[in-house]
């Protein structure tokens, strides 16, 4: 049973090597074929990205007036006051000063759903 084992990984080893060297040699005889590959491939990549650049430039402005149509709605202002004041009021129960809890408001900013 070892024999055989042996025998099987010395074949493996045999098949291994000589594929090797077989990829060896056709690198050798046509090494621009690499290179064009790699470079068929860069201007694959310039004419996808070509035209995806539109593609994303509209699902950005999509996702913009889609956020602003949902901010210009009363319910989301009334929400939106209702964060910041629970925010200011949360702050001061954790020991902020109220000019201080008012300063963190201020400069948390705007908060949006990203």
């Amino acid at each position: 049973m070892k024999n055989l084992v042996c025998l099987i990984m010395c074949l493996m080893f045999l098949v291994c090597a000589g594929s090797t060297s077989w990829c060896d040699e056709i690198a050798k005889e046509n090494p621009t074929s690499v290179t064009k590959n790699k470079e068929d491939m860069d201007q694959d990549f310039e004419k996808m990205s070509k035209q995806m650049t539109p593609m994303f430039g509209n699902m950005v402005e999509s996702m913009m007036q889609g956020k602003l149509k949902v901010f210009a709605q009363q319910e989301t202002t009334i929400l939106l006051a209702k964060f910041v004041k629970n925010f200011y009021d949360a702050l001061i129960d954790e020991g902020f000063s109220k000019e201080e809890a008012l300063q963190v408001v201020m400069s948390f900013g705007f908060p949006a759903i990203q």
